[in-house]
């Protein structure tokens, strides 16, 4: 059995104390905010995780935070700057030949729009397409 790749984090939720949260390259930011705000009974909507001066993004995984073992973090109240608000983000989609297209689109787009957008001819060839990012996403349903 392999050996999982697991860190641990530490968050400082202020007065001193801090919470110690294991995770993995594939956590999310979000789900250790999550753990974090269940744990102290805080509502995650209303707060950030903050390393050094930077608000880190939620949907980004630890793999691709740029943390380390043992980062520590500081839970904050979050800002209207660190939700997310309806913009343009780069979106980069690799299809199965391997051809690669690009667009700005809106951030408020569903997978299944932004595949409408950037490959319409894989929803008409295949009865399942599947969109894989850090997990499988399977189906039109899961897409929406």
């Amino acid at each position: 059995v392999g050996r999982r790749h697991s860190m641990r984090l530490q968050v400082d939720v202020g007065r001193g104390a801090r919470e110690s949260v294991e995770a993995t390259p594939n956590t999310t930011v979000a789900q250790v905010l999550d753990q974090v705000c269940t744990r102290r009974q805080l509502d995650p909507a209303a707060h950030a995780l903050k390393h050094g001066k930077k608000v880190l993004d939620g949907s980004t995984t630890i793999r691709f935070s740029g943390l380390i073992a043992n980062s520590l973090l500081e839970l904050v109240a979050a800002t209207s700057s660190s939700t997310s608000a309806p913009g343009m983000v780069n979106i980069a989609l690799q299809l199965e030949s391997g051809e690669r297209r690009t667009a700005k689109l809106s951030n408020e787009l569903s997978l299944l729009q932004v595949l409408e957008q950037l490959a319409p001819e894989s929803l008409s060839a295949s009865a399942t397409p599947s969109v894989v990012l850090s997990r499988p996403i399977v189906g039109v349903a899961s897409l929406r």
